[in-house]
């Protein structure tokens, strides 16, 4: 949990930094610098309440050093990142630092990389069945994919990452960029295609996986796809049949702006990141809560005076440390474990 709440904000290619930087009308890289700003104390404070969570104090004294490092290497691949305008690989850097301190750190405290004395019969079973190498190759590849399609030294960006945006025109003059060759997901269902034949499963052992998978993703599906779809509905409220909008007091957003800004003021930049829990909390996508609040954030601040971009990466850090104990992650996190049923307990300790 220490080395998740150091890289939860970028996912594995960067998809809600690079919204956030879409709604705020800034770069990527400047995306980066301001979530730096917010990093060592959010990283800290969600690493020791981690520990604290597991272990109470004794554990959180124990962990010290390695949540110390956690925050250090996750604000200092950031930094890295944001400099060399490879933000939608920050979480390449921030993961392989992370991983790799702590590996060192426990072959410096004299433990075992890997304890065998720590499993069970099924789990013996298990390994006896699928070697390691195999169980991550698909994690591998995965991993792969990341570097191959964000260097810019490399082809294959400009080829299937620029050469098939993939627009979708809803709103004129504001394309959808759907890039499908450079979403997750496209990685993860070609990386099991493509391992599975090292996997030594069986087509039994598939329709288990996939019984499971339909019965799990829809809920975290919806709730993405409803809060979406909200943004969209309060972005564009109130305008006409040609997108024009002939009275801007009447936007939703606009309202909601001018109503939180009379209630809170100036405070409202200290509202903001509670704003983005709630919905982080709600939605576990973090993208999606982003999606639905920047908009809002920003014309606040233009009310308020306040610096907007810096306001609405409050907010999106914020839903990005809720996704921990947002109801949709609790639940595919306790079906890929074989917990299901477990995810019930797990907010009354962490919220």
């Amino acid at each position: 949990c220490a080395g998740y709440t150091g890289s939860c904000i970028f996912s594995l290619l960067g998809t809600p930094v690079q919204v956030l930087a879409a709604f705020c009308g800034i770069s990527l890289s400047e995306a980066g610098f301001l979530l730096a700003w917010f990093m060592p104390l959010t990283n800290a404070s969600m690493a020791f309440l981690c520990l604290f969570a597991a272990g109470r104090l004794p554990l959180a004294r124990e962990g010290v050093i390695p949540a110390l490092m956690v925050v250090a290497i996750s604000c200092l691949g950031t930094v890295v990142a944001a400099f060399a305008g490879l933000m939608t690989l920050a979480g390449f850097f921030v993961g392989a630092g992370i991983i790799g301190a702590l590996l060192l750190y426990l072959r410096i405290e004299g433990h075992p990389l890997v304890d065998h004395s720590l499993l069970n019969e099924n789990d013996l079973l298990a390994e006896k069945r699928m070697p390691l190498w195999a169980a991550v190759m698909p994690w591998g590849v995965m991993l792969l994919s990341g570097p191959m399609l964000h260097l810019p030294v490399l082809p294959f960006h400009g080829l299937l990452v620029e050469g098939f945006p993939m627009s979708v025109h809803i709103v004129p003059g504001k394309p959808e960029h759907m890039r499908i060759f450079s979403q997750t997901y496209f990685w993860l269902c070609l990386s099991v295609f493509l391992c599975f034949p090292f996997m030594r499963s069986s087509p039994k052992v598939l329709a288990h996986c996939l019984g499971i998978w339909a019965r799990r993703a829809g809920r975290p599906f919806v709730a993405c796809a409803v809060f979406f779809a909200l943004a969209y509905v309060f972005t564009h409220s109130c305008k006409d049949s040609s997108w024009a909008m002939p009275d801007p007091d009447h936007n939703m957003v606009v309202i909601l702006a001018g109503a939180a800004a009379a209630v809170f003021g100036k405070s409202y930049a200290f509202i903001a990141p509670f704003m983005g829990l709630g919905a982080g909390i709600l939605t576990g996508p973090q993208t999606a809560s982003i999606a639905m609040l920047t908009d809002l954030h920003l014309r606040t601040a233009a009310v308020i005076s306040g610096p907007g971009a810096f306001i609405a990466t409050g907010s999106a850090l914020a839903g990005g440390v809720a996704g921990m104990v947002s109801p949709a992650k609790l639940m595919s996190a306790a079906a890929t474990i074989g917990a299901v049923g477990g995810e019930n307990h797990v907010p009354r300790s962490t919220l």
